[in-house]
């Protein structure tokens, strides 16, 4: 039902400015009482708060879903990295993982329905095979750049970019 909505909502009625940086820190403290008993790690990179205009609610959907992507794929490394970086009037966002990576061949497939990467994962996956495919509906009604770098055994990078509100 998410993946409908997000897919089907074509006007930004909900858009307005929003910290993006309170934001990101928000998401990254409601996951990490669930995952502070396995090991796991959460860090956050950025030096200012940041200011978008967008479904906040909706862009904490998409920062939780890539947490979560990073969290199952993380390998034994245990570190998931959050970066928020500024180039002028936008803001670029990624969420980092030193695990297993995804094959060359699987990257244009990553954020379709239902596509689970072959790779193995340290945590038994939960959830429907939709996550990345809410994370392209929401940013696609965003007009964000978004998009994810990766090598087998050397981890991935899930990034996007909004601009920033003045």
């Amino acid at each position: 039902m998410d993946l409908s909505k997000y897919s089907s909502e074509k006007t930004n009625r909900n858009f307005k400015p929003f910290n993006l940086t309170d934001s990101i820190q928000a998401t990254i403290n409601s996951i990490q009482p669930f995952i502070k008993n396995d090991g796991f790690e959460l860090t956050f990179d950025h030096n200012e708060d940041v200011i978008v205009s967008g479904d906040e609610s909706s862009i904490s959907r998409v920062l939780y879903n890539l947490i979560q992507n990073a969290i199952n794929y993380s390998g034994t490394s245990r570190l998931v990295e959050i970066r928020q970086s500024l180039d002028s009037n936008e803001v670029r966002i990624e969420v980092i993982d030193h695990g297993v990576g995804i094959a060359k061949e699987e990257l244009p497939y990553i954020f379709d329905r239902y596509y689970r990467s072959s790779s193995n994962h340290e945590r038994a996956i939960i959830g429907s095979g939709l996550g990345l495919s809410i994370v392209k509906a929401i940013l696609e009604r965003h007009n964000a750049k978004f998009g994810v770098r990766s090598s087998p055994g050397l981890g991935s990078t899930f990034w996007f970019v909004l601009e920033i509100t003045q």
